[in-house]
């Protein structure tokens, strides 16, 4: 989106943001900060799916199902200059990977300045006598397969045989 122009919200749009009472410019940071868009290609239903990053991640988790997917229906018409009426949304499904209390986190990224020796050491065990007291295991952790459910997998297994390994 072009973020020198202001989003155009639509009549419906804002009816909708007062009837839930959110402020306008929560549509503005979602249309700037709209981190990518993919089509699941596996099923016969066309799945589309958004993907959101830092604060506004956090703030569409707020909005309900119905509002984001209008928003983010809006925006993607914009872009891709097609009438909103065409193919509008039929299911949202929004994920709430911070406030769920299983997982209070959201997908991680390695940042451009980041080196295989920071992941090393995000994975070095707390042992201040040598022995194991804290480890650490995640997607994050993983020396290969960064970002991936296989990496937080194997790193899990890898820190349960070391706790298994010291305590026996």
């Amino acid at each position: 989106m072009n973020k020198d122009r202001p989003f155009e919200i639509s009549d419906a749009l804002r009816q909708n943001l007062q009837v839930e009472r959110v402020d306008s410019q929560i549509v503005q940071d979602i249309a700037n900060m709209l981190f990518h868009y993919d089509v699941l290609p596996s099923t016969d239903i066309p799945v589309l799916i958004c993907w959101f990053v830092g604060p506004i991640a956090i703030a569409v988790e707020n909005l309900s199902e119905q509002l984001i997917g209008q928003i983010c229906h809006e925006v993607l018409c914009r872009y891709l200059n097609i009438p909103q009426e065409k193919n509008p949304p039929v299911q949202i499904l929004r994920s709430a990977w911070h406030s769920n209390k299983y997982i209070r986190g959201s997908y991680s990224y390695a940042s451009t300045a980041s080196t295989k020796h920071d992941r090393k050491q995000l994975a070095a065990a707390y042992a201040p006598d040598r022995v194991p007291r804290i480890l650490f295991a995640g997607e994050a952790t993983h020396q290969q397969y960064y970002s991936t459910v296989n990496a937080a997998m194997e790193t899990g297994i890898q820190a349960a045989k070391t706790i298994l390994s010291t305590i026996n």
